[in-house]
């Protein structure tokens, strides 16, 4: 579709390419939530199809490094949310925090700063002994990336369509996202004291988050139910009475003004 909007009247394709952007920032949280999908081994019924297509393939394009890394600190995070090794610690813990301070890391995401963060550990492990080949699968795959682009004529699209949406508009998806699953929340052995229930709207499921993802605590609760399957499970733990009246959000506008308050 960029590509495309390049021969259009401007006052067609300045819209297009901003639409194009949005849609890729939000294209990565989908296509990262596949990857967490292989990473419980639940998008393929094949170990070797999840591994090869959620890890190695979808893992190594998408800002990373092809190994097993991901998984291996996911299992952490379920085992123990909030604990000491916990991966994720640092986007959602120590909350509630001021509305000045989510501003400030709110814009950090938008304009980039947290997407640089995040890539310079590549650019330095270059020059670092014992961190130079997964800096290289890591570059590697955003080679491939740029490779594709240069094919469709257009090498400058992966600064505007891929990297650029990846370095602010996810970001800052991407730490909604964490605060709507754990924010808040403390560590605990029962689930619904470290987890968040949020119901999904269309607009959700298609913008925010795919599929019944927003059914959080139920993941945590049974890790190896499927995505598109976890409305069903959701509804059995209120029918079970795990899960009571009011503990489950309306959506997430909604707990996010509770967040904020």
């Amino acid at each position: 579709l960029a590509v495309a909007a390049g021969s259009w009247p401007l006052l067609l394709a300045i819209p297009t390419y901003g639409f194009v952007f949005v849609a890729m920032g939000s294209w990565f949280q989908r296509v990262l939530t596949l990857n967490h999908e292989a990473a419980h081994r639940l998008l393929f019924s094949s170990k070797r199809w999840n591994d090869a297509i959620g890890e190695k393939l979808i893992g190594w394009l998408v800002f990373g490094d092809g190994g097993n890394g991901y998984r291996l600190a996911h299992t952490q995070h379920h085992r123990d949310e909030f604990g000491e090794k916990e991966p994720d610690f640092l986007l959602y813990a120590n909350y509630p925090i001021s509305k000045a301070s989510l501003r400030r890391k709110l814009v950090r995401d938008a304009i980039g700063i947290s997407g640089y963060k995040n890539l310079r550990p590549a650019f330095k492990g270059l020059f670092t002994p014992g961190r130079r080949g997964r800096a290289l699968r890591y570059l590697s795959g955003q080679a491939v990336v740029f490779s594709i682009f240069a094919l469709f004529g257009q090498p400058v699209f992966y600064l505007f369509f891929w990297l650029l949406p990846w370095g602010t508009y996810f970001r800052v998806f991407n730490r909604l996202r964490a605060l709507a699953e754990h924010g808040g929340m403390t560590r605990s052995a029962d689930r619904r004291l470290t987890t968040h229930d949020i119901r999904q709207g269309l607009l959700s499921k298609y913008v925010f988050l795919p599929q019944g993802i927003g059914f959080h605590l139920a993941h945590h609760v049974d890790s190896g139910i499927p995505m598109s399957k976890l409305r069903l499970l959701h509804e059995a733990l209120v029918e079970d009475g795990y899960i009571v009246p009011g503990m489950t959000q309306r959506g997430y506008w909604s707990f996010f003004r509770t967040l904020a308050r």
